[in-house]
C-alpha cells in the first residue's frame, strides 16, 4: 500500500452560524455530510474515504446528535492503538481490523473472489475492508 496511516480525530462543535473553508494545502475540499451519508458516498465511489476515516465514520453512526456525542466524548479514555492487518491476496488488498476473527490467524491466503457479493451496506458492524476497483468497501466475513 503506498500509504500508511498514523491518524487521530478531533471533534469540534461548531458555534451556530460558523462556517470552516478548506486550507487548501492539506485539505483541497470540504464538505458537510453525515457520517452515514459519507459511507454511502464512498460505497457509491462518489467520495472515496480512507480506511481509518471509514472507521471512525462507523463509530459516529452510534451518536445520533452532537450533544450525545459531546457527552460521551468528555468521558471517553483514549484506549489502545489499533493495528489493523493488510493482506494481499490475488483479488486485492484486504484490510483486517483488529477484531476481525481472523486477526490473529497468519494464514494469508484469504479468497476474496466473492468479496463483490459480501459488501455491506454503510450502517452495518464490519471487521474487514476490501478495496475494490480503487474503492474500500465493508465486506461481511
Amino acid at each position: 500500500m503506498k500509504y500508511h496511516f498514523d491518524t487521530l480525530y478531533f471533534v469540534a462543535i461548531m458555534p451556530q452560524g460558523q462556517s470552516c473553508l478548506p486550507d487548501r494545502r492539506e485539505t483541497e475540499e470540504g464538505i458537510w455530510m453525515s457520517p452515514k451519508d459519507a459511507l454511502e458516498a464512498n460505497l457509491k465511489g462518489a467520495i472515496p474515504l480512507s480506511p481509518p476515516t471509514i472507521v471512525t465514520m462507523h463509530e459516529l453512526l452510534d451518536y445520533p446528535d452532537a450533544g450525545s456525542l459531546k457527552r460521551k466524548w468528555e468521558a471517553r479514555p483514549w484506549g489502545d492503538t489499533r493495528l489493523p492487518r493488510m493482506i494481499q491476496s490475488k483479488g486485492g488488498p484486504v484490510i483486517l481490523e483488529p477484531w476481525d476473527p481472523q486477526y490473529d490467524d497468519m494464514n494469508e491466503n484469504m479468497d476474496t473472489i466473492a468479496f463483490g457479493s459480501l459488501v455491506l451496506s454503510s450502517d452495518e458492524p464490519f471487521s474487514r475492508l476490501y478495496l475494490h476497483n480503487g474503492i474500500w468497501k465493508p465486506v461481511r466475513v
